[in-house]
């Protein structure tokens, strides 16, 4: 019996011991983490730029403008302060002397994509009940401008304080990202289908939202799962307001796979 005892208090601190050390390299892994977003958001736009040069030339690429042309090959961009003042057949081009040219045979240039249903955050990797959604404004226009996309259109917000601010740091051009057209905070009514949205409880309560957002800035307000307990005439009541600011009003709602759309 004295053996089964010894055995079982050393299994038991066995498992004690292995469960602090995975603890331990999560909550290392989570510092680390932390630490590379916080330096990560301190970067300059500065030191994104792998070519620096007020003028620019992209030389011998292949061009597909986005209408529906064939590729046109051998052209040349030309790239002044920031704008594209030339684009068409290299033989053409203007000639530049101080101009920065790189060769970029073999290589194609196309416009920047539009992401017209975008988010600022993603599923939290540990969910709960109370956490289900987690933000990554500070990594994702990084990702977006990364894959090309130079425009998007979130669609819902799970912290409007944060996605405005980003954004305002974009435009002022101390921080790097796409240009971002803002959706306010998810219309949703009670109980929110994620612990991170906020439920309203009536009509009157969604139009002082959307009084609130058009006023911060928010281009797009998207109506969500059980708004229909806001408003039971057909969601009518927040989508009137939006009227007033000309603001459009994607939708997501039960017993439908495809999200609804509509201007107002």
């Amino acid at each position: 019996m004295r053996k089964v005892f010894i055995w079982t208090t050393r299994i038991v601190a066995f498992i004690a011991c292995l469960a602090a050390l995975i603890w331990a390299v999560f909550l290392t892994m989570d510092m680390v983490s932390e630490h590379r977003i916080r330096a990560i958001a301190k970067r300059v736009p500065s030191a994104y730029v792998k070519v620096p040069s007020s003028t620019l030339v992209l030389d011998h690429v292949r061009v597909i403008d986005g209408t529906g042309a064939a590729p046109a090959e051998d052209q040349s961009i030309v790239i002044e302060a920031g704008k594209i003042s030339y684009a068409g057949p290299r033989s053409k081009k203007p000639q530049i002397p101080e101009a920065k040219v790189l060769d970029l045979s073999g290589r194609t240039v196309l416009p920047g994509l539009v992401g017209m249903h975008e988010h600022l955050f993603m599923p939290a990797p540990s969910q709960s009940q109370q956490h289900l959604l987690v933000e990554q404004s500070t990594l994702f226009p990084l990702m977006y401008l990364a894959a090309g996309v130079t425009t998007i259109r979130t669609a819902g917000s799970i912290a409007p304080e944060r996605d405005l601010a980003v954004k305002q740091k974009i435009d002022q051009g101390v921080a790097v990202g796409p240009e971002m057209f803002l959706t306010a905070p998810y219309l949703e009514g009670e109980p929110p289908t994620f612990p991170e949205m906020h439920g309203l409880a009536n009509a009157q309560e969604a139009r002082r939202a959307v009084d609130e957002w058009a006023d911060r800035g928010m281009t797009s307000f998207k109506a969500y799962m059980h708004i229909g307990r806001v408003a039971r005439s057909c969601q009518s009541c927040p989508f009137a307001r939006t009227k007033d600011y000309g603001t459009s009003v994607p939708g997501r709602f039960p017993g439908s796979s495809r999200a609804r759309h509509r201007q107002s």
